[in-house]
């Protein structure tokens, strides 16, 4: 499919493929300069070597090569010399008719070339024998020659696979002998399906002279989705961008297979044929090409494709011959043309067959007849159930041919849900729909109906469909009674899972609480796993105080019942909620009990608890556990990914993508933002994707150089796709407060966390994430003058942090602690501060923060007169900002290192009229500088230069970008190693 090149801008281009192209183009060069040659271009069917023929011959032309261009195809392999024919034809007939060509020349080569197909003599051998051969392979050569010598020439022979007999040994006479003159033969094939001698006289072609080989391979990830957006259009490609990097891989690369499963995928476009089958459903073209390979196969064999379409993956022989009602013999026969033809391929080390590839199985499964499918898996059924095979292998044809309640059918169906709901959810949830189709809505049926609905509801979470998870649990409580209780306390849990899962807390908890009291002294895993979800809900809404009684007694429950992946999962959810109301000590305690736990469970035993290592990781994470909580998030991510239990993927994601935000690894953070936000959309889960997007932002907003208002830009939207007041949601209004600070939007930004916090105190927030909290606003509040205000903020930060005593939380609080100080005037007090600060920041593992706290500590040092801390400080900073990838740092950094330098260079001079960074300043900008490092508020630097406060705030977050800093602290000392007031060349006032 032709797509534009909007790199390249060539009106009807390639996507990617620019070392290939380069190559071409090196050749034609070559043939301009008078040297020919061999070039063979290879690769897999619908890989693109026509594309690039067509590439090379039009850069050919327009370069003045004249070319010939010659195909075979499969319907013309007993033609002799067909490939030339279609090459040279037209030319020679012109050439002969108007006496161009000598005729001896003409003549001898008329039954070859000439009108008609070619003589009678050779159409059903490779030439004529003997001389008369090697004469005839002479006058072809003496032709090209000539042509060749009135300009240079490009001989094409595409798909050469299909090339007869006759033509395979011209080919090899004219790469033995070569044409003298510049002429270059280019011959595309696929190797699977080229005949052995072609095969080798292109393998011993650079014996003769020069010779290339062209092996064209799968386009990149970035190319693949280039080609899907160009090839549907805006429109089509913008409905699902989301799955560009699954067809990618589904496709292996392929542009011809990526382009059908975007037709799978769609309408199958507007143009298009329908073939039988299809139930009228055009057929869009890429899909159409895939399927024309079979065209010409006899009809054995197009059965026999539709009847390995049928049973899967692998399949033997014998299987194909029952399947499609064929005789052994004749199914082998048929399977030999077809793996000839690279349609089947013999899987390695076994003696079953499949398909080139899964994109054209499914092609061929969906445009097989329907009528026949049913009949073929019923075939296939029979055949597993007398083999024993085991109940999964025998649903995948027992869902496709159930007609009415056939009960062994139905019986198949359960069996197979049962067995891969902890590690197949998707097809469990299927195969119980099929089931409950089945089984009629009688009063004998009710238990059993109910049992199955509430198996698919689980299995419909769990792989992600949780929308229509938690439709069908409503649907299902309201019709549950209430003895027996298990099922009752099991289906409450589920619904109410599902809602917390969609970040629907007050439902959630609603639910809950009205099944609290039925299980109040009863013992059971039911209980557990109700006591456990209502822990989980609770800590998320901020109420786990509250609910801290019912999780412990879920511990107690499993442990005396013998349920160890339970009781793992509610220490999990016992030490989040703990660390989250500040009790460290406590929660470490519980954290490490629960990880004794799981990590002695194998995999089957953590599908029954798939959240638990996750909530593991987390309060591991918040716990500065980082080894412990990767070591967790990585297992239960691969567990939940190799179970398809996608819900709690973003979850995981989310916890390994903070991981790596606060310890350093900002790039790697940022790609895990992004499958975190990709995940979460598919599910719904707008709360996660909100948190995903900030944790992008963040990521971004580190990275980098200078801030350029994208980072905030994310965050906002973060804040809009995602309201509410849950613990990711009020994590990600900290992160857009964050955003807002660096924005030198520092009124917002404490509105903002004042809002999201419940007030002064933030009885809302985390106790553990308080003196971040508080740091943020004491920042705010010395970027609008209120040292006083920031003092109040900074002492809370830094008595909330003693109290949790964790690493990371009393560096924020001694950073903001320092900045104050140094906003009173108190440098020697502010570099202390800042100096503790980084050393928590580093025991914590939190490099960026340390890196950030040095670089606004430096010049603060070097103004109390400690140069060389000042210096170390700033080659530690630039050391830390370069392997973490913090280009906003190093950016702030190097300011201030050009700031002392250029201090440092006019002592005992008069300091320049602008220091060299301050000269990016605009005059307004040198006022508005000169009054907010004094202290001054926004509100009295607006009334002072007849502003609105508004405009000073757009002013100040223009200074900030200007000069890589991040607050008024920052700018004051800036300013201080510049050089002071006087290097903003202002007059006193």
């Amino acid at each position: 499919m032709d797509v534009p090149d909007v790199r390249s801008g060539r009106p009807a281009g390639l996507v990617g493929r620019d070392v290939e192209v380069a190559r071409l183009e090196r050749a034609v060069g070559q043939l301009l300069s008078g040297l020919g040659g061999i070039l063979e271009i290879t690769g897999e069917p619908g890989i693109g070597k026509t594309r690039l023929l067509r590439e090379l011959s039009a850069d050919a032309r327009s370069r003045g090569v004249q070319v010939l261009e010659g195909r075979a195809t499969e319907a013309e392999t007993g033609l002799g010399f067909g490939i030339y024919q279609d090459a040279l034809g037209d030319r020679f007939r012109a050439e002969a008719a108007g006496l161009l060509l000598p005729p001896g020349l003409a003549d001898s080569l008329q039954p070859l070339l000439g009108d008609g197909p070619a003589n009678e003599l050779w159409s059903d051998q490779p030439a004529p024998v003997g001389a008369e051969r090697a004469r005839t392979h002479q006058r072809v050569r003496s032709l090209l020659g000539r042509w060749a010598e009135q300009a240079p020439t490009l001989l094409i022979l595409d798909d050469a696979h299909w090339a007869d007999p006759g033509s395979i040994e011209l080919t090899d006479h004219l790469i033995h002998h070569r044409v003298r003159g510049p002429l270059l033969l280019v011959v595309t094939h696929r190797p699977r399906q080229t005949p052995l001698r072609l095969l080798d006289v292109l393998g011993r072609a650079d014996q003769s002279g020069p010779a290339e080989r062209v092996e064209v391979g799968p386009l990149s990830a970035a190319e693949s989705a280039a080609l899907a957006r160009l090839a549907g259009g805006t429109g089509q490609a913008d409905g699902r961008s989301h799955r560009w990097d699954e067809m990618h891989r589904d496709s292996g690369g392929n542009p011809l297979l990526l382009l059908a499963l975007a037709d799978l995928a769609g309408d199958g476009g507007a143009v298009g044929v329908r073939p039988p089958g299809t139930g009228g459903r055009a057929l869009g073209q890429p899909a159409a090409v895939l399927l024309g390979e079979l065209a010409l196969v006899p009809d054995d064999g197009r059965l026999l494709t539709a009847a390995a379409a049928v049973l899967g993956d692998h399949f033997l022989v014998e299987a194909l011959a029952e399947v499609a009602e064929l005789s052994t013999e004749r199914a082998h026969h048929a399977a030999t043309t077809l793996t000839r033809r690279d349609i089947l391929r013999p899987v390695p080390g076994t003696p079953q067959l499949t398909f080139r590839h899964p994109v054209l199985r499914r092609l061929v499964y969906q445009h097989a007849d329907p009528v026949w499918r049913v009949g073929a898996h019923r075939r296939a059924l029979a055949r597993l159930t007398r083999g024993s095979a085991p109940a999964v292998e025998r649903a995948r044809h027992a869902e496709r041919c159930l007609v009415d309640a056939d009960p062994q059918v139905v019986q198949i169906l359960e069996e197979a849900a049962e067995a891969a709901l902890r590690t197949a959810p998707g097809d469990a949830a299927r195969w119980l729909g099929v089931a409950l189709q089945a089984i009629p809505d009688a009063p004998a049926e009710r238990d059993r109906r109910l049992r199955l609905e509430l198996a698919r509801t689980l299995a419909l979470a769990t792989s992600g469909q949780l929308s229509e998870s938690r439709d069908l649990l409503h649907e299902v409580l309201a019709r549950v009674p209430t003895d027996p209780l298990d099922r009752r306390i099991e289906t409450a849990m589920l619904c109410a899972r599902t809602e917390r899962m969609l970040g629907h807390y007050s439902e959630a908890e609603a639910l809950l609480r009205d099944e609290l009291p039925r299980i109040e002294g009863w013992s059971s895993p039911q209980a557990v796993a109700l006591m456990t979800e209502y822990g989980t809900v609770a800590l998320l809404t901020g109420g786990f105080a509250d609910a801290d009684p019912f999780v412990e007694r879920a511990v107690r429950m499993a442990r005396d019942l013998g349920d160890p992946p339970a009781e793992a999962a509610a220490l999990a959810v016992r030490g989040l909620g703990s660390i989250g109301l500040g009790r460290v000590d406590q929660a470490r305690r519980e954290l490490a009990a629960g990880a004794a736990l799981a990590d002695r469970l194998s995999d089957a035993d953590l599908a029954r608890q798939p959240e638990a290592l996750g909530q593991l990781g987390w309060g591991e994470l918040f716990a500065e556990q980082y080894a412990d909580a990767a070591r967790h998030h990585d297992r239960g991510l691969r567990l939940t990914r190799r179970n398809g239990q996608d819900h709690v993927v973003p979850h995981l994601l989310l916890g390994i993508g903070f991981r790596q935000l606060w310890t350093g690894e900002l790039r790697q953070a940022e790609r895990t933002a992004e499958g975190a936000e990709e995940v979460a959309r598919q599910l719904g889960i707008r709360e996660l994707r909100g948190l995903a997007m900030a944790l992008r932002a963040a990521a971004t907003g580190s990275n980098a150089r200078p801030a350029d208002g994208a980072a905030l830009a994310l965050t906002e939207e973060a804040v809009r796709s995602a309201p509410g007041a849950g613990l990711w949601s009020r994590s990600t209004v900290a992160v857009h407060a964050q955003a807002l600070l660096a924005a030198g939007q520092a009124a917002r930004c404490a509105r903002v966390l004042l809002d999201a916090g419940g007030g002064p105190e933030l009885p809302l927030t985390q106790v553990i994430f308080r003196p971040l909290w508080y740091a943020l606003l004491s920042a705010a509040a010395l970027a609008t003058g209120d040292v006083a205000e920031a003092d109040t903020w900074a002492v809370l930060a830094d008595t909330v942090a003693n109290s949790l005593g964790l690493r990371g939380q009393q560096g924020f609080a001694r950073r903001a602690g320092g900045l104050v100080a140094a906003a009173r005037g108190e440098p020697t007090r502010a570099v202390e501060g800042l100096a503790a600060a980084a050393e928590w920041f580093q025991e914590a593992g939190f490099a960026v923060q340390r890196a950030l706290t040095l670089a606004i500590g430096a010049p603060i040092a070097a103004a109390v007169g400690d140069r060389h801390r000042a210096d170390a400080w700033l080659d530690e900073a630039d050391r830390l900002a370069a392997e973490t990838g913090a280009g906003s740092i190093a950016g702030q950094a190097a300011a201030v290192r050009r700031g002392l330098a250029a201090r440092s260079g006019t002592a005992g001079q008069a300091p320049p009229d602008t220091a060299p960074r301050l000269a990016l300043l605009t005059t307004r900008e040198r006022q508005i500088t000169a009054l907010a490092v004094e202290g001054t508020r926004t509100r009295e630097i607006a009334d002072r230069l007849f502003l609105s406060p508004r405009t000073v705030d757009a002013h100040l977050a223009k200074i900030y970008r200007k000069l890589g800093v991040t607050s008024r602290t920052a700018l004051g000392a800036l300013l201080a190693a510049e050089g002071g007031r006087q290097a903003l060349g202002l007059d006193r006032p």
